[in-house]
């Protein structure tokens, strides 16, 4: 009798254990988070980096030079090389296709970053230049910054930078269907910029450039996974 209530009490608490989160982390995938203008990664990436851990993707998540606390105190060069430090405690952590994602600003520095080193896969989310408002503030190297490499036409201008992303780099990008009218047209024309071969993904989300990373997060980890079973 003892025996058989063992049995029952093993076999309800196997019953009552949560069911384990989708299995990604047998493939292995590690993803760079890379966050806004002005924000943080506890901000408007927050939930998308969240539910890849959730979903048992390998995530790293650097405060970039364009937060607010940073207020740019390093340029591009510079942020590259913290993209690439990222890429690095990933791959220590066992990961072994990197992708980077990134929303606004930092969707623009994710495509630069595709042109300059070779990635598993490039999640585009709402890409922003600096705001005007911002382009005078600060110190005057913050403000140099701002108004070279930082700028609309400075090296992180994803309107540029699309058609250099590097051949076979895999390529979803993302807009919220409440986007800007003047930046939605701006995704679109550099988009339609981005090396065909593998075809690109555009995808429209429900709400606006703020919502964008939080509405594409599900939809970014499904990606992820086909990509890497390819």
């Amino acid at each position: 009798m003892r025996a058989a209530c063992i049995v029952l009490a093993a076999a309800l608490a196997a019953c009552a254990s949560p069911a384990p989160p989708a299995d990604a982390s047998g493939l292995h995938i590690g993803v760079v988070v890379l966050h806004g203008e002005g924000d943080d990664p506890y901000g408007r990436t927050l939930r998308l980096t969240r539910t890849l851990i959730r979903d048992g993707f390998l995530t790293d998540s650097p405060e970039m030079p364009w937060s607010a606390r940073r207020a740019y105190d390093t340029g591009v060069s510079g942020a590259m090389k913290e993209i690439d430090a990222s890429a690095v405690r990933l791959k220590s952590r066992g990961a072994k296709k990197i992708f980077v994602a990134g929303h606004g600003l930092g969707a623009a520095a994710a495509v630069g970053y595709a042109t300059l080193r070779r990635v598993d896969g490039l999640i585009v989310l709402a890409p922003s230049s600096p705001g005007p408002a911002k382009a005078g503030a600060g110190s005057a190297r913050t403000s140099a910054r701002l108004e070279g490499e930082f700028s609309d036409a400075g090296p992180l201008s994803f309107g540029r930078t699309a058609a250099a992303v590097r051949p076979g780099t895999q390529v979803l990008w993302i807009v919220g269907g409440s986007e800007e009218p003047g930046l939605k047209k701006a995704d679109q024309a550099a988009f339609e910029a981005l090396p065909r071969n593998p075809p690109p993904q555009f995808v429209v989300v429900g709400g606006g450039h703020m919502d964008t990373p939080s509405a594409a997060a599900g939809l970014s980890a499904d990606w992820m996974r086909e990509i890497v079973k390819q």
